[in-house]
C-alpha cells in the first residue's frame, strides 16, 4: 500500500547482530550503507484525477525513478489508485487541524516537508519540491538540473519585476501587513519574480528552505479579530511573498551552501503563467529560447494547446475524443499582449549575498 504511516523508525535486529559478529571476526564489510535516493515532495488537497495522473505519469515517463512523497489532506479513491500505479507514497494528515495552526495547504506544506526531512536528511541526495495540480514533466529533473551542493530557485518571465506586478505588490502590502510595515516591497521590488511552486536542491538545502519558509510564515501571520476584539484565527501571508522576500534579502543564501537561480527563458524549468511568448514545437513540447526541452513545465494549464496535448497524451478516456497532437510547422505561440510594447528586464539584478562558508 502506498500509504506512509506515522513516520516510524524501524530497526532490523537480525541485520545488526550479523553486522556485529562480522566486525568482531574481522570480516571486511562494505562501507557507505545504502545509496541515497532522490525525492519529489508535493502536497495536494482535493486534486482532480486528470491533474494527478498527468503529474505522476509524465514524471515516470521522463525516466525519473525518484521516490515520490505526496502529503494528502483529503484522500480520494483515485489518489490511492494512481499512487499505487506510479509508485508514489501518500502521507495522510489532519488537514483541518494544520489548516488552523499553520495556514492553508500552500502555506502549511512547508511544515510537513520540514518535519519529514529533518528525520531522514541522509537518506536523500537531491530533493524537488513542486506544485502538483498544474505541473508536468518532459525530462528527468534530477538529470537536467544541477544543484551545485545547495539550493536552486526558478525565476519567472522577465517582462515583469516584483514591483511592476500588481499581484506581487498586493502580496507584499495589503495581503501581508508585516511586510507592508517593513517595506519589503521597497527592498525587493526591483528584482525578478521567483515562483514558490518549485524548489530544487540537496536534502540539507531543502530542509533549510522548508524550515525558513515555515518560520517566516509564522512570524508574519496576523491575528484575525471579531468585532468584539476576540481572536478568531490567523491571516497568512502568501507563500510567494515569503519565498521572494527570503530569497532576495539573502536569508536562503545564509542558510545554504550555495544558491543558484535559473531564468525562465533559458533554464530547465518553465513557469508558464503569464509569459508573453512560449515556444511549442510541432509535437506540443515546450522548449526554452535555446531550443532545449524544459524538464519541468509549471502552469501548463494556462496554455490551451499544451493542456489539450498533455491531456491527450495521458488520457484514459476511451470515448474517442480527438485532441490536437501534431501541427506541421507549428513553432511558437504568443500568449498575450503586443511584443513590441513589452519591456524585458534582461539586465535585472539577480545577485545574492554570498552564502555562509
Amino acid at each position: 500500500m502506498p500509504i506512509l504511516r506515522r513516520w516510524p523508525v524501524c530497526y532490523d535486529i537480525t541485520a545488526a547482530a550479523i553486522l556485529f559478529w562480522l566486525l568482531a571476526l574481522g570480516v571486511p564489510v562494505p562501507s557507505g550503507g545504502s545509496e541515497q535516493q532522490d525525492l519529489v515532495l508535493g502536497a495536494e488537497y482535493n486534486i482532480r484525477e486528470e491533474e494527478l495522473r498527468i503529474f505522476l505519469a509524465s514524471l515516470r515517463s521522463s525516466g525519473c525513478t525518484a521516490q515520490v512523497v505526496l502529503f494528502c489532506g483529503r484522500p480520494q479513491e483515485h489518489t490511492t489508485r494512481l499512487a499505487r500505479r506510479y509508485g508514489a507514497t501518500l502521507v495522510q494528515y489532519d488537514f483541518e487541524a494544520l489548516n488552523q495552526t499553520h495556514g492553508p495547504v500552500g502555506v502549511h506544506r512547508f511544515h510537513l516537508y520540514r518535519r519529514f526531512l529533518e528525520e531522514r536528511l541522509e537518506q536523500y541526495r537531491l530533493v524537488l519540491h513542486t506544485d502538483v495540480r498544474d505541473v508536468m514533466f518532459q525530462d528527468d529533473p534530477f538529470s537536467r538540473i544541477e544543484a551545485h551542493g545547495g539550493g536552486v530557485f526558478f525565476l519567472e518571465s522577465n517582462h515583469l519585476l516584483i514591483g511592476t506586478s500588481p499581484t506581487n505588490r498586493g502580496w507584499l502590502t495589503e495581503n501581508c501587513t508585516v511586510y507592508w510595515s517593513e517595506d519589503a516591497l521597497g527592498r525587493i521590488g526591483g528584482r525578478l519574480r521567483s515562483c514558490s511552486g518549485n524548489f530544487f536542491g540537496s536534502s540539507h538545502a531543502a530542509y533549510w528552505y522548508s524550515r525558513l519558509m515555515e518560520q517566516e510564515q509564522q512570524r508574519t501571520a496576523d491575528a484575525l479579530r471579531a468585532p468584539d476584539g476576540s481572536i478568531t484565527g490567523r491571516g497568512w501571508c502568501a507563500d510567494q511573498a515569503v519565498h521572494q522576500t527570503l530569497l532576495w534579502t539573502g536569508a536562503f543564501s545564509r542558510a545554504m551552501h550555495n544558491v543558484t537561480t535559473y531564468r525562465n527563458e533559458d533554464g530547465p524549468l518553465c513557469t508558464m503563467g503569464d509569459v508573453v511568448k512560449i515556444y511549442v514545437d510541432e509535437y506540443g513540447e515546450v522548449r526554452n529560447n535555446q531550443g532545449e526541452l524544459y524538464a519541468v513545465v509549471h502552469q501548463y494549464d494556462r496554455h490551451h494547446r499544451v493542456k489539450d496535448i498533455i491531456a491527450a497524451r495521458y488520457d484514459e478516456d476511451e470515448t474517442g475524443k480527438v485532441h490536437p497532437a501534431f501541427v506541421e510547422g507549428y513553432k511558437e505561440h504568443v500568449l498575450w499582449g503586443n511584443p513590441s510594447r513589452i519591456t524585458h528586464h534582461h539586465h535585472a539584478d539577480t545577485s545574492l549575498p554570498p552564502p555562509n562558508p
